[in-house]
């Protein structure tokens, strides 16, 4: 994948009903749901009524706008992704989408094997993505 920038997080005002936003910085995990996160994305909404900031909840199929799931583009995660609402946004409410690498080692060297280049780049990815 190797990363070319900083960037880790953008921020979207929603229009009224809005469900849909796309991002375009990669990650690494489309499929794992846990800790509020939807594989390595996690989205907070700050309200544009009282400025409260809420973290929305991973689901699958999600059915309210407090729920989320997220598609790499082209079912490739280096290109980006897309966060689905399971209904629309309030009109104003500030989307953060960020991606929160968790601080684990994913690609364990055994000594005598043979070195794969790509899972020890991804390696490298994610230590610089954490």
């Amino acid at each position: 994948m190797a990363l070319s920038g900083t960037t880790n997080k953008q921020k979207f005002t929603a229009t009224a009903s809005q469900t849909v936003f796309n991002f375009t910085f990669p990650f690494f995990d489309a499929t794992t749901i846990a800790d509020k996160k939807y594989g390595d994305i996690k989205v907070i909404v700050e309200s544009s009524v009282d400025n409260s900031l809420t973290t929305l909840t991973p689901n699958a199929n999600p059915t309210t706008s407090l729920q989320f799931k997220v598609t790499a583009t082209n079912g490739d995660p280096a290109q980006g992704g897309t966060v689905t609402l399971g209904s629309g946004a309030t009109a104003g409410d500030e989307y953060v989408i960020e991606r929160d690498v968790a601080f684990t080692q994913e690609y364990d060297l055994k000594e005598g094997a043979t070195i794969d280049p790509t899972a020890l780049n991804k390696a490298f990815d994610r230590v610089v993505a954490q």
